[in-house]
């Protein structure tokens, strides 16, 4: 990394040259000037003997930047649905295999968002979070009894099973 000498005020400081340090020190230069003076007087410091690892700096990340997304080859419309299927098949079965788990668990063990089990929760509480959670969504729309009822003291599994159907 080349040294570039930043003057700023009185004194002349050294300090370790980056393209964002350069473009800094123009800008603490001439605060008032316009972003086209900035890039300028850039452009000339840029030329200027000994500032090649810093266009070199420039290079690698303009590059870096850019390099895989002007190689990347364009997908076909056929593609593109394929690729649309194939996450569409993995939610279906992210969901499948949820309800699977949720039936085998039953309601009053089912996590609810607030870190509490289903059956920990009031009525109140699992009403606000009903919105959150789609699959108890029914139940909790039947659900009768103060908002603060504890579910799980309430309500026994084949209740809440029955309120689902």
């Amino acid at each position: 990394m080349s040294m570039i000498e930043i003057n700023s005020g009185k004194r002349a400081v050294v300090k370790s040259a980056t393209p964002t340090t350069l473009l800094n020190s123009i800008i603490e230069k001439r605060p008032r000037a316009t972003r086209l003076e900035h890039t300028e007087d850039f452009r000339e410091r840029m030329k200027m003997p000994r500032n090649e690892e810093l266009l070199d700096e420039i290079i690698d990340f303009f590059v870096s930047f850019h390099y895989n997304k002007l190689t990347r080859v364009a997908s076909t419309p056929r593609q593109r649905a394929a690729k649309a299927a194939s996450r569409k098949a993995a939610i279906v079965s992210g969901v499948s295999q949820g309800m699977t788990h949720f039936m085998k668990v039953g309601y009053l063990d089912f996590p609810m968002p607030n870190g509490k089990l289903f059956r920990d929760c009031t009525i109140s509480e699992a009403r606000k979070m009903a919105p959150k959670i789609g699959g108890l969504m029914t139940v909790i729309a039947h659900l009768k009894g103060k908002a603060s009822d504890v579910i799980g003291k309430v309500y026994s599994e084949a209740q809440l099973k029955k309120l689902a159907a």
